[in-house]
């Protein structure tokens, strides 16, 4: 019997052994999967922790928790809404400035959980802050909103619009919100059949040599400030670029009203310059246009305004309203614009060329293509007799681009015929000039025509770049950079000095016609200025071409005077391409029979719209 129990016993104690392994090894795990979840944990409560360190680093970002109150707050949050203020804990939005933030937040719900917008918020310091806020509808119904201070980012496009819409130099309204301005002003009118307004341009044209560059630049942010004071709470002065300005007067009364406005404006405007009380530094001239009820959009008002400001310097006021008699020129501009684009679609325009002569060789230097328009009946127009109604008509663009491919397209035929290298000079209005269109038209003539870019040359009319001087030096430059030679054409028939060729990438000036013609009748004082012109020119290394020689007597004193180039009938007149081609390497020498010299032309063919 104890031989049984002693197995009996040993059978137990094995048991227990083994369930005392199994509960070590049951312990073990436990205690193993409880050491793991803890590791994990605290992994994540350190990664969240890192997570919010970096997010408080930011001061110009925060996070907030809130619901009705403030629940929690990171410390970007804190400095960035209250610099060293520590708002207690549970403090409603409202009583913390934040009521607008709260505001956002009720516009969340179960099917549109987050949103982005901005709010300000006044600080209590004294600053307005624009925060950008990302919200979002928690689980538990509180809300967690994202913050970043946005005000300098506000700042920048609040300059950005101001300057979209304003001169920076000047401080005035541009040519844009004037354009606003007058379309809301039409609008009115349209609502009340009493009102009535007006717009005034106003050109400022320097006197020669009165004023040096640097003072120029002060005029102008003078002759602003003295215009923006002379206007009313409820008119709008702008500025047009280069010596333009504008003024929008609100319900003005009648034409003659207007027109005794302007009048003093005139004259305002007229007083000497602070700085040079004893120059009369510019002519002031005024166009002004009342507004009609027919009327539908701005650009008509500017139109007729323009058209009034081109004939105010022959008024003894030098102020000209728009009226019935420039509204017939009008009607022309709109009949010109609409028969030239039947021209253009029924290939009736074309070029002829007139050869200008090397004044040192002898042979033909370069030709001008002009333009000329073939009519119904076979007879052709010259620019003279529709060029100035096609500037103000919306076809100058495309009547441009014409001649210019029309122009390269001849010029790589007589470089293929010649083997010769010629060049090409283009005459450009001011309205192809401010356009933004200009350069790529003429880079893709010059690829589709095979030409070098340094075989272009472009021609400006002294008026035309006085007229748009200003808002154009940056094109000038953009040009010149295209390898594209510039030349003053009718120089010497405006304004226009030295300094201004100075300044600009210009090569060549053609002398104005009409100072040529006054040779024959011996004037002294017109030959003065030719050899003050062709004397000042050599000195800034520029070219000289005298136009419009007609006689013998002409072409000999321009030689003596050292004009380098001329050009007139007393060579040739202009001719189609055809006869023209000739021309190019004619000896004029022996055609006029004068000592022929020694050096060798080169070629070059020029073309211009407006003669």
């Amino acid at each position: 019997m104890s031989a049984e129990f002693s197995r009996e016993m040993q059978s137990l104690l094995q048991t227990h052994q083994l369930s005392k392994d199994a509960l070590c090894d049951s312990l073990t795990e436990l205690i193993a999967e409880i050491d793991s979840k803890l590791q994990t944990s605290r992994e994540r409560e350190q990664a969240f922790a890192a997570q919010c360190r970096r997010l408080d680093e930011f001061n110009d970002f925060a996070h907030l928790h809130f619901n009705t109150e403030l629940i929690s707050m990171s410390t970007g949050a804190r400095k960035l809404l209250f610099t060293d203020f520590e708002p207690p804990a549970a403090s409603e939005l409202g009583n913390l400035g934040l009521h607008s933030l709260f505001e956002l937040a009720q516009k969340l719900s179960p099917a549109f959980q987050q949103l982005r917008s901005h709010i300000e918020f006044a600080r209590a310091d004294g600053k307005t802050l624009w925060l950008g806020v990302e919200l979002r509808l928690n689980n538990d119904q509180s809300y967690s909103a994202l913050l970043h201070d946005d005000s300098e980012l506000r700042i920048s496009q609040a300059r950005l619009n101001y300057l979209s819409q304003h001169d920076e130099k000047t401080g005035l309204p541009n040519r844009q919100r004037l354009l606003q301005k007058i379309e809301s002003a039409i609008a009115r009118a349209h609502r009340d059949i009493n009102y009535q307004f007006s717009l005034l341009l106003i050109e400022l044209k320097p006197c020669q040599h009165t004023l040096e560059q640097h003072e120029l630049e002060h005029a102008q942010v003078e002759l602003a400030k003295r215009l923006h004071k002379r206007v009313r709470n409820e008119d709008l002065c702008a500025y047009m670029g280069g010596w333009e300005f504008a003024v929008l007067l609100g319900d003005s009364a009648s034409a003659s009203a207007t027109q005794a406005w302007a009048e003093q404006l005139q004259q305002h405007m007229s007083e000497p310059l602070s700085f040079a009380p004893n120059k009369t530094a510019f002519t002031v001239l005024i166009g002004a246009s009342i507004s009609q009820k027919q009327q539908q959009h701005g650009e008509q008002l500017l139109s007729e305004a323009r058209q009034a400001l081109e004939h105010a310097e022959g008024e003894t006021s030098k102020v000209r309203l728009f009226d019935r008699q420039l509204r017939q020129r009008d009607k022309l501009v709109v009949e010109t614009e609409t028969r030239l684009r039947h021209a253009l679609r029924q290939e009736r325009l074309e070029l002829h060329y007139q050869p200008i002569v090397d004044l040192n060789s002898w042979r033909t230097a370069h030709c001008e293509a002009l333009l000329r328009w073939r009519q119904q009946n076979n007879e052709l127009s010259t620019p003279g007799s529709f060029i100035a109604h096609a500037e103000q008509s919306s076809i100058m663009q495309k009547l441009g681009n014409w001649v210019i491919d029309e122009a390269c397209e001849q010029l790589c035929q007589w470089q293929q015929i010649s083997g010769k290298q010629h060049s090409l000079s283009i005459n450009i209005s001011a309205t192809q000039l401010l356009s933004d269109d200009l350069i790529p038209e003429l880079q893709a003539a010059i690829k589709r025509h095979r030409l070098s870019p340094d075989t272009l040359k472009l021609e400006l009319s002294e008026q035309s770049l006085l007229k748009v001087y200003a808002d154009a030096k940056q094109q000038l430059r953009k040009l010149n950079k295209l390898q594209c030679e510039l030349l003053v054409d009718d120089f010497g028939s405006g304004f226009s000095s030295m300094t201004y060729l100075k300044q600009l990438p210009i090569s060549t000036v053609k002398i104005d016609q009409r100072l040529i013609a006054e040779f024959d009748k011996n004037d002294s004082d017109s030959k003065a200025i030719v050899k003050a012109i062709i004397a000042l020119a050599h000195n800034l290394d520029l070219k000289v071409i005298a136009e419009g020689v007609e006689s013998r007597q002409q072409l000999l004193e321009l030689e003596q005077l050292g004009c380098d180039m001329a050009q007139g009938f007393i060579f040739s007149c202009a001719e189609p391409a055809d006869k023209a081609e000739a021309l190019l390497n004619q000896d004029w020498a022996a055609i006029l029979e004068l000592a022929r010299p020694n050096q060798k032309p080169h070629n070059t063919v020029l073309y211009s719209l407006h003669s």
